[in-house]
């Protein structure tokens, strides 16, 4: 492949994104790798239907998984790694909210 398809790949894959990024890797000077990501705005569901029934909420096996990994997430995120169309792997990463920072001065120690 040589650059100039490359760059077509690029501007091919930009073109069609609404919302995201695109990150091409170098190594030893060369193009190996190119890595899109593309946002999807939803709008604002609440969560508080994610009940304990996880039979009620989702069909599927990889639905109720997202389901579960959602479940009793105030702030966070959710990532699907997918591989070969298939997600191989969930992630969730939970994040806390503090009114204010304890130790900020010595405090504690």
């Amino acid at each position: 492949m040589k650059l100039q398809d490359v760059l077509k790949l690029i501007d091919a894959a930009a073109s069609k994104m609404q919302v995201g990024f695109i990150i091409v890797t170098v190594q030893d000077g060369r193009l190996i790798q190119m890595e899109k990501s593309e946002k999807m705005r939803l709008p604002a569901v609440s969560l508080r239907e994610l009940s304990a029934d996880k039979e009620s909420i989702a069909v599927s096996v990889l639905a109720q998984r997202v389901a579960g990994a959602l479940r009793e997430l105030a702030y966070g995120q959710v990532t699907l790694v997918v591989r070969d169309g298939e997600v191989i792997q969930i992630d969730r990463t939970e994040k806390l909210r503090i009114d204010r920072l304890q130790g900020l001065n010595g405090e504690g120690i």
